[in-house]
């Protein structure tokens, strides 16, 4: 049986109309159910949405930010993690998948 590992989303910089590719990467790459939630923070309750925000250190176009705890098998988390270094050195933005454990 797959064990699920922990990774960490890091997005910086990134054009708001690259949202909706990034999160189909990720409803691709990641299709097993997500077991991480925040410290302390009740998993019945928990927002298991992309927390995006607005990155206000760019200054020339409206650009989103995030930082967001994922979990899955390795090959998914490996699968994802490319999906966001291509995107990420094709648009000119930061963005990667690390895994945690």
């Amino acid at each position: 049986m797959p064990v699920n590992r922990t990774a960490v989303l890091r997005i910086s910089r990134m054009p708001k109309k690259l949202r909706p590719a990034v999160e189909s990467a990720m409803a691709y790459s990641l299709p097993s159910e997500t077991g991480v939630h925040p410290t302390g923070a009740d998993p019945l309750t928990t927002d298991l949405c992309t927390q995006w925000q607005r990155d206000r250190a760019v200054t020339d176009c409206y650009a989103l930010s995030c930082c967001q705890l994922l979990s899955g098998v390795e090959t998914e988390l490996r699968q994802f993690a490319q999906a966001m270094d291509i995107l990420a050195e094709e648009h000119d933005f930061d963005g990667a998948v690390q895994l945690l454990d």
